[in-house]
């Protein structure tokens, strides 16, 4: 009888799970989805790499030249970490016909409940809301980042900043991973609306 072949993982190796990979870079990217939880004190925002349903679809302001910063936090890692190369933000804007804004991304390391900066901040456009868009935009922004060691327990955030500049109505950013319809943006109505808000990490590998 002919005995089976057993291949077994190697002592001390982990298998990582990545979204894809970039062999000349030396990186694996995984995409994060921001998304808020709510309990009964506080709506948290948070990133996680699966697409589950988010408490609320859109962060909105109305009263112009004032703005909302919030902090999109991942689980903290269970082992070290490191990122390098260029992250990536996509995610919707959404808002009434007439509404300007921008929003700003940072990407910061949490250790010890002490934060430091592992990219620039990055502004987008501004953006001008009009008629039969469906309520909403979209931006794609690179974020150049500083190679950073994340080690067991660190935190890896995003900042997100809106800015509301014109306009006396609703507008804000969206943060719905499984793109959900909000009070201004119609993704089911509209295919080239998202509410989406992506985040795509790139992470040393074969270091």
């Amino acid at each position: 009888m002919v005995q089976p072949t057993i291949f077994t993982q190697q002592g001390g190796q982990a298998i990582a799970s990545y979204n894809y990979t970039d062999l000349a870079e030396g990186t694996g990217v995984v995409i994060y989805y921001g998304l808020t939880n709510k309990d009964n004190a506080a709506t948290n925002y948070m990133l996680s790499s699966q697409a589950i349903k988010s408490s609320s679809n859109s962060t909105n302001i109305i009263t112009a030249g004032t703005n909302v910063n919030c902090n999109f936090d991942l689980t903290s890692f269970n082992i070290p970490k490191e990122i390098k190369g260029t992250a990536y933000y996509f995610g919707g804007i959404c808002g009434y016909s007439g509404m300007t804004g921008y929003i700003t991304v940072q990407i910061q390391k949490v250790s010890g409940g002490v934060e430091s900066n592992c990219s620039s901040v990055i502004q987008s456009e501004t953006f001008t809301m009009g008629a039969g868009e469906g309520g909403g935009q979209f931006c794609l922004m690179a974020i150049p980042l500083t190679q950073t060691h994340f080690k067991k327990g660190d935190t890896l955030r995003l900042n997100v900043i809106f800015y509301k500049t014109g306009g006396g109505s609703a507008m804000g950013f969206t943060h719905s991973p499984t793109n959900m319809d909000t009070g201004q943006a119609y993704p089911s109505l509209y295919p080239n609306v998202t509410t989406q808000l992506k985040l795509y990490i790139p992470f040393a590998i074969g270091d």
